[in-house]
């Protein structure tokens, strides 16, 4: 998986290596849905509380098909935290849809009995 990050910030930028340890973590099973990564933090500035802090994570896949999810908090980790959360959460419900359907299971009929019988 291909992860870019940016970030501006000096606060931001000690984040790295966790940012991409964490992309790694919440995606290992789902990681060849979206091969690309960017990881953007970024200061915003809130009328009413002041700064905050957004990440903003963008999964771009080989069929054109992309997820983007922004998360606004008052740290760094915590914005990133929200914005795996909510990454992962949309990447399972992409993968549930593309997933083919499990073949149906044998049905058991009962013979008498209030048990299951199989036979050899």
């Amino acid at each position: 998986m291909q992860v870019l990050f940016d970030a501006r910030d000096p606060e931001g930028l000690r984040l790295r290596a966790t940012a991409v340890q964490r992309i790694h973590q919440a995606t290992r099973r789902l990681g060849r849905f979206a091969p690309r990564v960017r990881i953007r933090l970024e200061g915003v500035r809130d009328a009413r509380r002041g700064l905050d802090k957004r990440c903003r994570v963008e999964f771009a896949g080989d069929r054109g098909a992309a997820v983007v999810v922004t998360s606004t908090a008052r740290d760094w980790p915590g914005a990133l935290e929200a914005a795996m959360r909510c990454v992962v959460r949309k990447l399972m419900s992409m993968v549930g849809r593309v997933r083919p359907a499990k073949p149906a299971r044998p049905v058991l009929h009962a013979s008498g009995g209030s048990h299951a019988q199989l036979s050899r």
